[in-house]
Protein backbone atom coordinates (compact mmCIF):
# COMPACT_ATOMS: atom_id res chain seq x y z
CA UNK A 1 0.00 0.00 0.00
CA UNK A 2 1.22 3.53 -0.74
CA UNK A 3 -0.96 5.49 1.64
CA UNK A 4 -3.13 7.25 -0.94
CA UNK A 5 -6.43 5.92 0.46
CA UNK A 6 -6.53 7.02 4.08
CA UNK A 7 -10.26 7.35 4.73
CA UNK A 8 -10.78 6.98 8.47
CA UNK A 9 -13.13 4.42 9.99
CA UNK A 10 -13.17 6.45 13.23
CA UNK A 11 -15.71 9.08 14.23
CA UNK A 12 -14.15 12.54 13.77
CA UNK A 13 -12.23 13.73 16.81
CA UNK A 14 -11.21 17.17 18.04
CA UNK A 15 -7.55 16.77 18.91
CA UNK A 16 -5.46 19.34 20.77
CA UNK A 17 -1.79 18.70 20.00
CA UNK A 18 0.97 20.36 22.03
CA UNK A 19 4.51 19.91 20.73
CA UNK A 20 7.94 20.64 22.12
CA UNK A 21 9.33 21.23 18.61
CA UNK A 22 7.88 22.17 15.25
CA UNK A 23 9.00 23.48 11.89
CA UNK A 24 11.07 25.47 11.01
CA UNK A 25 13.16 23.75 13.72
CA UNK A 26 14.72 20.92 11.71
CA UNK A 27 14.29 18.08 14.19
CA UNK A 28 12.79 14.61 13.99
CA UNK A 29 9.99 15.67 16.33
CA UNK A 30 9.12 18.60 14.07
CA UNK A 31 8.87 16.44 10.96
CA UNK A 32 6.99 13.60 12.59
CA UNK A 33 4.45 15.87 14.30
CA UNK A 34 3.79 17.62 11.01
CA UNK A 35 3.28 14.37 9.10
CA UNK A 36 1.01 12.90 11.77
CA UNK A 37 -1.22 15.97 11.90
CA UNK A 38 -1.46 16.05 8.11
CA UNK A 39 -2.59 12.42 8.15
CA UNK A 40 -5.17 13.12 10.87
CA UNK A 41 -6.58 16.07 8.90
CA UNK A 42 -6.83 13.97 5.73
CA UNK A 43 -8.83 11.46 7.72
CA UNK A 44 -11.39 14.13 8.64
CA UNK A 45 -10.32 14.93 12.21
CA UNK A 46 -10.07 18.47 13.57
CA UNK A 47 -6.69 19.46 15.01
CA UNK A 48 -5.42 22.50 16.86
CA UNK A 49 -1.63 22.61 17.07
CA UNK A 50 0.09 24.41 19.96
CA UNK A 51 3.69 25.00 18.92
CA UNK A 52 6.69 27.01 20.17
CA UNK A 53 7.40 30.47 18.84
CA UNK A 54 10.72 30.74 17.06
CA UNK A 55 12.33 34.10 17.93
CA UNK A 56 13.36 36.32 15.01
CA UNK A 57 17.01 35.79 14.28
CA UNK A 58 17.11 32.34 15.87
CA UNK A 59 19.29 29.98 13.85
CA UNK A 60 16.40 27.51 13.63
CA UNK A 61 14.34 30.04 11.68
CA UNK A 62 13.87 29.61 7.94
CA UNK A 63 11.37 31.82 6.16
CA UNK A 64 8.49 30.02 4.48
CA UNK A 65 9.19 26.63 6.04
CA UNK A 66 6.83 26.49 9.01
CA UNK A 67 4.50 23.93 7.46
CA UNK A 68 1.43 25.67 8.90
CA UNK A 69 0.17 26.81 5.49
CA UNK A 70 0.25 23.24 4.23
CA UNK A 71 -1.79 22.00 7.19
CA UNK A 72 -4.24 24.88 6.92
CA UNK A 73 -4.87 23.90 3.31
CA UNK A 74 -6.14 20.52 4.45
CA UNK A 75 -9.03 22.07 6.41
CA UNK A 76 -10.22 21.65 10.02
CA UNK A 77 -6.92 23.01 11.29
CA UNK A 78 -5.87 25.86 13.54
CA UNK A 79 -2.61 26.74 15.24
CA UNK A 80 -1.55 28.72 18.29
CA UNK A 81 2.05 29.53 19.21
CA UNK A 82 3.07 29.67 22.84
CA UNK A 83 5.81 31.98 24.19
CA UNK A 84 9.39 30.77 24.32
CA UNK A 85 12.67 31.89 25.86
CA UNK A 86 16.29 31.22 25.02
CA UNK A 87 17.51 27.88 26.29
CA UNK A 88 20.69 28.52 28.30
CA UNK A 89 22.04 25.02 27.53
CA UNK A 90 20.99 24.63 23.90
CA UNK A 91 21.05 28.08 22.38
CA UNK A 92 19.85 26.81 19.00
CA UNK A 93 16.68 25.44 20.55
CA UNK A 94 14.04 27.76 22.10
CA UNK A 95 12.45 26.60 25.37
CA UNK A 96 8.82 26.99 26.46
CA UNK A 97 8.30 30.04 28.65
CA UNK A 98 7.13 29.59 32.25
CA UNK A 99 3.50 28.95 33.25
CA UNK A 100 3.71 32.41 34.83
CA UNK A 101 3.86 33.83 31.30
CA UNK A 102 1.19 31.75 29.55
CA UNK A 103 -1.63 29.42 30.57
CA UNK A 104 -2.23 26.15 28.72
CA UNK A 105 -5.81 25.96 30.04
CA UNK A 106 -6.73 29.32 28.54
CA UNK A 107 -5.37 28.25 25.17
CA UNK A 108 -7.63 25.20 25.24
CA UNK A 109 -10.85 26.85 26.45
CA UNK A 110 -12.31 27.84 23.08
CA UNK A 111 -11.40 24.56 21.38
CA UNK A 112 -13.04 21.93 23.64
CA UNK A 113 -10.95 18.93 22.56
CA UNK A 114 -11.98 15.29 22.82
CA UNK A 115 -8.38 14.36 23.58
CA UNK A 116 -5.06 16.10 24.22
CA UNK A 117 -1.70 14.83 22.97
CA UNK A 118 1.59 16.26 24.19
CA UNK A 119 4.66 15.53 22.10
CA UNK A 120 7.59 15.38 24.49
CA UNK A 121 6.04 16.56 27.75
CA UNK A 122 9.40 16.38 29.52
CA UNK A 123 10.88 18.86 27.08
CA UNK A 124 8.01 21.31 27.56
CA UNK A 125 8.29 20.85 31.32
CA UNK A 126 11.94 21.95 31.23
CA UNK A 127 14.14 18.89 30.74
CA UNK A 128 15.90 20.37 27.69
CA UNK A 129 17.40 23.13 29.84
CA UNK A 130 18.04 21.02 32.92
CA UNK A 131 14.86 22.57 34.38
CA UNK A 132 16.41 26.03 34.34
CA UNK A 133 13.64 27.10 31.94
CA UNK A 134 10.48 25.51 30.57
CA UNK A 135 6.79 25.62 31.44
CA UNK A 136 7.43 24.23 34.92
CA UNK A 137 4.23 22.16 34.96
CA UNK A 138 2.99 19.17 32.97
CA UNK A 139 1.25 20.70 29.95
CA UNK A 140 -2.42 19.84 29.38
CA UNK A 141 -3.09 17.95 32.60
CA UNK A 142 -5.08 20.58 34.49
CA UNK A 143 -7.52 21.10 31.62
CA UNK A 144 -7.82 17.35 31.04
CA UNK A 145 -8.65 16.62 34.66
CA UNK A 146 -11.15 19.47 34.91
CA UNK A 147 -13.02 18.48 31.73
CA UNK A 148 -12.53 14.71 31.96
CA UNK A 149 -10.75 14.26 28.64
CA UNK A 150 -7.74 11.99 28.07
CA UNK A 151 -4.29 13.57 27.99
CA UNK A 152 -1.45 11.50 26.53
CA UNK A 153 2.30 12.08 26.70
CA UNK A 154 4.03 10.99 23.49
CA UNK A 155 7.65 10.42 24.48
CA UNK A 156 10.11 11.27 21.72
CA UNK A 157 13.57 11.84 23.15
CA UNK A 158 16.17 9.62 24.76
CA UNK A 159 16.91 12.09 27.55
CA UNK A 160 18.87 9.43 29.40
CA UNK A 161 21.12 8.96 26.38
CA UNK A 162 21.67 12.71 26.13
CA UNK A 163 22.59 12.92 29.81
CA UNK A 164 24.95 9.97 29.57
CA UNK A 165 26.55 11.53 26.51
CA UNK A 166 27.22 14.86 28.25
CA UNK A 167 27.82 13.94 31.90
CA UNK A 168 28.66 10.23 31.71
CA UNK A 169 26.75 7.07 32.57
CA UNK A 170 28.02 6.92 36.17
CA UNK A 171 26.99 10.50 36.94
CA UNK A 172 23.56 9.88 35.43
CA UNK A 173 23.00 6.75 37.56
CA UNK A 174 23.77 8.83 40.64
CA UNK A 175 21.28 11.48 39.48
CA UNK A 176 18.42 9.05 38.71
CA UNK A 177 16.67 9.34 42.13
CA UNK A 178 16.59 13.15 41.85
CA UNK A 179 15.38 12.99 38.25
CA UNK A 180 12.58 10.61 39.29
CA UNK A 181 11.37 13.09 41.89
CA UNK A 182 11.38 15.92 39.37
CA UNK A 183 9.55 13.87 36.75
CA UNK A 184 6.95 12.39 39.10
CA UNK A 185 4.20 14.86 38.03
CA UNK A 186 4.55 13.63 34.46
CA UNK A 187 4.59 9.98 35.52
CA UNK A 188 1.36 10.27 37.46
CA UNK A 189 -0.46 13.08 35.64
CA UNK A 190 -0.92 11.78 32.11
CA UNK A 191 -3.37 9.05 31.28
CA UNK A 192 -0.65 7.32 29.27
CA UNK A 193 3.04 7.77 28.50
CA UNK A 194 3.61 6.23 25.06
CA UNK A 195 6.83 5.54 23.17
CA UNK A 196 7.23 4.83 19.44
CA UNK A 197 10.03 2.30 19.97
CA UNK A 198 10.59 -0.62 22.29
CA UNK A 199 14.04 0.76 22.98
CA UNK A 200 12.66 4.01 24.38
CA UNK A 201 10.04 2.17 26.39
CA UNK A 202 12.72 0.13 28.15
CA UNK A 203 14.91 3.18 28.54
CA UNK A 204 12.24 5.36 30.14
CA UNK A 205 11.20 2.80 32.73
CA UNK A 206 14.32 3.87 34.64
CA UNK A 207 12.58 7.25 35.06
CA UNK A 208 8.86 6.66 34.60
CA UNK A 209 8.61 3.17 36.08
CA UNK A 210 5.88 0.95 34.66
CA UNK A 211 3.73 3.87 33.50
CA UNK A 212 5.36 3.68 30.08
CA UNK A 213 3.82 1.82 27.19
CA UNK A 214 5.14 0.99 23.74
CA UNK A 215 2.92 2.02 20.83
CA UNK A 216 4.36 2.44 17.35
CA UNK A 217 2.83 5.86 16.71
CA UNK A 218 5.58 7.12 14.37
CA UNK A 219 5.44 6.46 10.66
CA UNK A 220 6.57 7.85 7.33
CA UNK A 221 4.45 9.25 4.52
CA UNK A 222 5.41 6.91 1.70
CA UNK A 223 3.69 9.12 -0.88
CA UNK A 224 5.56 12.25 0.16
CA UNK A 225 8.90 10.46 0.42
CA UNK A 226 9.42 8.11 -2.52
CA UNK A 227 12.05 7.16 -5.14
CA UNK A 228 10.23 9.24 -7.76
CA UNK A 229 11.36 12.38 -5.93
CA UNK A 230 14.52 12.29 -8.02
CA UNK A 231 12.55 14.77 -10.17
CA UNK A 232 13.47 17.27 -7.44
CA UNK A 233 17.17 16.41 -7.71
CA UNK A 234 19.00 19.42 -6.19
CA UNK A 235 22.19 18.67 -8.20
CA UNK A 236 20.93 17.50 -11.62
CA UNK A 237 24.30 18.04 -13.33
CA UNK A 238 26.29 16.05 -10.78
CA UNK A 239 26.42 12.24 -11.05
CA UNK A 240 28.72 11.71 -8.06
CA UNK A 241 27.77 9.05 -5.50
CA UNK A 242 26.00 10.90 -2.69
CA UNK A 243 26.04 9.97 1.01
CA UNK A 244 23.40 11.92 2.94
CA UNK A 245 22.90 12.69 6.62
CA UNK A 246 20.22 14.96 8.09
CA UNK A 247 19.34 16.31 11.52
CA UNK A 248 20.70 18.54 14.27
CA UNK A 249 24.40 19.17 13.93
CA UNK A 250 25.20 18.63 17.57
CA UNK A 251 27.57 16.69 19.76
CA UNK A 252 24.96 14.14 20.88
CA UNK A 253 24.43 13.19 17.21
CA UNK A 254 28.08 12.05 16.89
CA UNK A 255 28.51 14.22 13.80
CA UNK A 256 32.31 14.10 13.83
CA UNK A 257 32.11 10.39 13.09
CA UNK A 258 30.65 11.29 9.70
CA UNK A 259 33.77 13.18 8.64
CA UNK A 260 36.06 10.41 9.91
CA UNK A 261 34.12 7.78 7.96
CA UNK A 262 33.98 9.89 4.82
CA UNK A 263 37.74 10.40 4.86
CA UNK A 264 38.10 6.61 4.47
CA UNK A 265 35.41 6.42 1.80
CA UNK A 266 37.27 9.00 -0.27
CA UNK A 267 40.28 6.70 -0.51
CA UNK A 268 38.25 4.04 -2.34
CA UNK A 269 35.48 6.11 -3.95
CA UNK A 270 37.21 9.40 -4.73
CA UNK A 271 34.26 10.98 -6.54
CA UNK A 272 31.83 10.43 -3.61
CA UNK A 273 30.31 13.40 -1.82
CA UNK A 274 28.92 13.74 1.69
CA UNK A 275 25.90 16.02 2.17
CA UNK A 276 24.95 16.95 5.75
CA UNK A 277 21.61 18.75 6.16
CA UNK A 278 20.47 20.59 9.26
CA UNK A 279 21.40 23.22 11.80
CA UNK A 280 22.60 23.14 15.37
CA UNK A 281 25.23 24.38 17.80
CA UNK A 282 28.11 22.77 15.87
CA UNK A 283 27.09 24.04 12.43
CA UNK A 284 29.80 26.69 12.18
CA UNK A 285 32.64 24.43 13.35
CA UNK A 286 31.36 21.53 11.23
CA UNK A 287 31.40 23.72 8.12
CA UNK A 288 34.92 24.83 9.00
CA UNK A 289 36.19 21.24 9.17
CA UNK A 290 34.19 20.28 6.07
CA UNK A 291 36.10 22.91 4.07
CA UNK A 292 39.22 20.73 4.37
CA UNK A 293 37.55 18.17 2.07
CA UNK A 294 37.81 20.45 -0.95
CA UNK A 295 34.16 20.74 -1.83
CA UNK A 296 33.40 17.05 -1.39
CA UNK A 297 31.46 17.71 1.86
CA UNK A 298 28.40 19.93 1.43
CA UNK A 299 26.69 21.53 4.45
CA UNK A 300 23.78 23.61 3.08
CA UNK A 301 21.99 24.03 6.42
CA UNK A 302 18.30 23.39 7.03
CA UNK A 303 16.42 22.16 3.95
CA UNK A 304 12.66 21.69 3.54
CA UNK A 305 9.94 20.79 1.06
CA UNK A 306 10.76 19.51 -2.41
CA UNK A 307 14.47 20.17 -1.93
CA UNK A 308 14.57 17.89 1.11
CA UNK A 309 12.61 15.19 -0.71
CA UNK A 310 14.99 15.54 -3.63
CA UNK A 311 18.07 15.01 -1.47
CA UNK A 312 16.64 11.86 0.10
CA UNK A 313 15.81 10.36 -3.31
CA UNK A 314 19.03 11.49 -4.99
CA UNK A 315 21.27 10.02 -2.27
CA UNK A 316 22.84 6.61 -2.78
CA UNK A 317 23.25 6.04 0.96
CA UNK A 318 22.06 7.58 4.21
CA UNK A 319 24.25 7.76 7.31
CA UNK A 320 23.55 8.27 10.99
CA UNK A 321 26.26 7.81 13.58
CA UNK A 322 23.97 8.92 16.41
CA UNK A 323 23.55 6.58 19.37
CA UNK A 324 20.74 8.67 20.90
CA UNK A 325 18.03 8.18 18.27
CA UNK A 326 14.62 7.06 19.48
CA UNK A 327 12.88 6.40 16.15
CA UNK A 328 14.64 8.49 13.56
CA UNK A 329 12.62 10.51 11.05
CA UNK A 330 15.69 10.73 8.81
CA UNK A 331 16.02 6.96 8.67
CA UNK A 332 12.34 6.49 7.81
CA UNK A 333 12.36 9.21 5.14
CA UNK A 334 15.47 7.69 3.57
CA UNK A 335 14.00 4.19 3.53
CA UNK A 336 10.79 5.51 1.95
CA UNK A 337 12.91 7.21 -0.72
CA UNK A 338 14.58 3.90 -1.55
CA UNK A 339 17.88 4.91 0.02
CA UNK A 340 19.69 2.23 2.08
CA UNK A 341 20.75 3.28 5.58
CA UNK A 342 24.01 2.70 7.41
CA UNK A 343 23.42 3.44 11.07
CA UNK A 344 25.00 2.99 14.47
CA UNK A 345 23.61 -0.18 16.06
CA UNK A 346 22.06 1.69 18.97
CA UNK A 347 18.74 3.04 20.18
CA UNK A 348 15.75 2.85 17.88
CA UNK A 349 17.98 2.44 14.81
CA UNK A 350 17.97 -1.29 15.48
CA UNK A 351 14.19 -1.42 15.11
CA UNK A 352 14.18 0.51 11.84
CA UNK A 353 17.06 -0.89 9.80
CA UNK A 354 17.13 -4.60 8.91
CA UNK A 355 20.84 -5.35 8.97
CA UNK A 356 22.11 -6.67 5.65
CA UNK A 357 18.73 -6.16 3.97
CA UNK A 358 17.68 -2.48 3.97
CA UNK A 359 21.09 -1.27 5.05
CA UNK A 360 23.74 -2.03 7.64
CA UNK A 361 24.00 -1.61 11.40
CA UNK A 362 27.54 -0.92 12.57
CA UNK A 363 29.05 -0.81 16.06
CA UNK A 364 28.59 2.59 17.74
CA UNK A 365 31.48 5.03 17.19
CA UNK A 366 33.03 2.68 14.62
CA UNK A 367 33.55 5.01 11.68
CA UNK A 368 35.73 2.44 9.92
CA UNK A 369 32.85 -0.06 9.80
CA UNK A 370 30.54 2.68 8.50
CA UNK A 371 33.06 3.51 5.79
CA UNK A 372 33.76 -0.08 4.78
CA UNK A 373 30.08 -0.99 4.40
CA UNK A 374 29.57 2.16 2.36
CA UNK A 375 32.48 1.33 0.07
CA UNK A 376 31.08 -2.17 -0.47
CA UNK A 377 27.67 -0.82 -1.48
CA UNK A 378 28.95 1.99 -3.68
CA UNK A 379 31.15 -0.47 -5.59
CA UNK A 380 28.41 -3.10 -6.09
CA UNK A 381 25.52 -1.68 -8.13
CA UNK A 382 23.53 -4.92 -7.93
CA UNK A 383 23.69 -5.05 -4.14
CA UNK A 384 22.88 -1.34 -3.91
CA UNK A 385 19.82 -1.79 -6.14
CA UNK A 386 18.58 -4.76 -4.08
CA UNK A 387 19.00 -2.86 -0.83
CA UNK A 388 17.24 0.16 -2.31
CA UNK A 389 14.18 -1.98 -3.11
CA UNK A 390 14.31 -3.54 0.36
CA UNK A 391 14.55 -0.09 1.94
CA UNK A 392 11.34 0.99 0.24
CA UNK A 393 9.64 -2.23 1.35
CA UNK A 394 10.72 -1.64 4.94
CA UNK A 395 9.29 1.89 4.83
CA UNK A 396 5.91 0.58 3.70
CA UNK A 397 5.86 -1.57 6.84
CA UNK A 398 6.53 1.62 8.86
CA UNK A 399 3.94 3.68 6.99
CA UNK A 400 2.26 6.75 8.45
CA UNK A 401 -1.18 5.31 7.74
CA UNK A 402 -0.47 2.24 9.87
CA UNK A 403 0.99 4.24 12.76
CA UNK A 404 -1.82 6.83 12.73
CA UNK A 405 -4.48 4.11 12.75
CA UNK A 406 -2.72 2.51 15.71
CA UNK A 407 -2.70 5.81 17.62
CA UNK A 408 -6.35 6.58 16.80
CA UNK A 409 -7.45 3.16 18.04
CA UNK A 410 -5.62 3.81 21.30
CA UNK A 411 -7.06 7.31 21.75
CA UNK A 412 -10.61 6.12 21.05
CA UNK A 413 -10.29 3.50 23.80
CA UNK A 414 -9.12 6.16 26.27
CA UNK A 415 -12.03 8.43 25.34
CA UNK A 416 -14.55 5.64 25.88
CA UNK A 417 -13.05 4.90 29.30
CA UNK A 418 -13.70 8.51 30.38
Amino acid sequence: MSGTDITSSHAPLRIAAFTFSYLPMMTGISSLVHERIACLLKRGHTVRLFHPQVPDGDESHASGSTGLDELAGLGNFSAVSFPTVRNPLRRSFPEAASHKVWDDCKLLEDFSPDVITVDEAAGLYGAASGWLKGYGKPVGIRYAQKHQVPCVNLLQTDWQGYCEHYIGATAFRIAVPAVRRIMKPIVTGYDSNLTPSRFLSDRNRAIYGERVEYLGFHGVDCDRFCPENTRFNPIPDDSSPIILSAGRIAREKSVWQLLKAFRQVQLKVPDAKLVVLGRGPLLKSFRHKAAAFGGQVLVPGAVFGDQLKGWYARANLYWTASTTENFSAGIMESLASGTPVIAAAAGGNIEQVIDGVSGYLVPPRDHSAMAQNSITLLNDSGLLEAMSAAARGRALELSLENSTERLLNYLQKLIHKK
